[in-house]
């Protein structure tokens, strides 16, 4: 009887993991998604800002601020990006993590790829840095680290997880970077600036955005002068977003007889999950590489 009993306490124990693991919070889809890949196996990770919403604009429900409270661990981009967190957060100091301070991660002006003559001035960073894949792998491995410190008793997992999503992020990054030889040098237009670290990335000759900035609507005087800008540049292509009306880009698309493509760099239309990172780099390949066909 008490060899049975040893032996029911030891598959009772041997079928479920040391620890749960802890529970992780996160502001956006692709991160989320990131966070995903390390937990595999360990725990599922939640996320505030869904499908069909921007971080931008988003405002905080009762049932986010119950995940907030309850979460062990809080992956955010940066305070001035998910600007509707900073209250929530207050208090919250040590277990929120901000992505955009992870040493070696790549940001880049906010008002880098802004039109030619445009005279908007902003300073800071553009956050959108989950759109470089080689700055993913970085957050993969800080994800890792951060997990790891929190729950050891895990931390093999998250290692050997975060080994595997590089190998295939890897492979992702260097077929994504020989699908684009044939068209660097093909001129187009972007929505909004953030796109500038997947176009950096591939050396994509990106001409400008038509807003300047997401909270600043499209004057006259600028249209005209990406009107102008796309007869003398020769541009042939544009791209919207489904976080924002695509009523200028369809505008600007049919006056100047451009082909235009939507790319979503939250992933909105992916089932979240681990698997939205790389479907999302995917569907901006694929749909970059329509547009900018000669």
């Amino acid at each position: 009887m008490i060899i049975r009993i040893f032996l029911l306490l030891s598959l009772f124990f041997y079928a479920f993991p040391a620890t749960a693991g802890v529970k992780v919070l996160t502001s956006i889809l692709p991160i989320h998604s990131l966070a995903s890949l390390v937990t595999k196996g360990v725990s599922e990770p939640d996320y505030l800002v869904g499908g069909g919403f921007s971080p931008h604009s988003y405002t905080l429900k009762p049932s986010d601020i119950k995940k907030i409270s309850q979460a062990d661990v809080i992956f955010i981009i940066d305070k001035d990006f998910e600007s509707f967190l900073s209250k929530a957060l207050e208090g919250r100091e040590e277990k929120t993590f901000f992505l955009s301070k992870i040493p070696g991660i790549k940001l880049l002006p906010l008002s880098d790829t802004a039109t030619i003559n445009d005279s908007s001035d902003f300073s800071g960073y553009d956050f959108h840095l989950w759109l470089d894949t080689n700055n993913a792998e970085n957050i993969l491995r800080y994800m890792s680290q951060v997990l790891s410190t929190k729950d050891p008793n895990n931390k093999d997992i998250y290692e050997k997880n975060v080994a595997s999503a590089l190998q295939v992020l890897s492979k992702q990054t260097k077929d994504m970077e020989a699908s684009f030889l044939d068209y660097k040098e093909e001129p187009f237009l972007v929505f909004h600036n953030g796109w500038q670290y997947f176009t950096s990335q591939n050396g994509l000759n990106v001409k400008g955005s038509i807003l300047a900035h997401e909270e600043v609507s499209l004057s006259i005087k600028r249209r005209l002068q990406i009107e102008e800008q796309i007869s003398e540049e020769g541009i042939k292509c544009i791209f919207s977003e489904p976080q924002f009306s695509n009523k200028i880009a369809l505008s600007l698309a049919k006056k100047k007889e451009l082909r235009i493509e939507e790319v979503d760099p939250l992933g909105s239309n992916i089932a979240p999950g681990a698997e939205l990172y790389y479907r999302l780099i995917e569907n901006a390949v694929s749909a970059m590489k329509r547009c900018l066909r000669h």
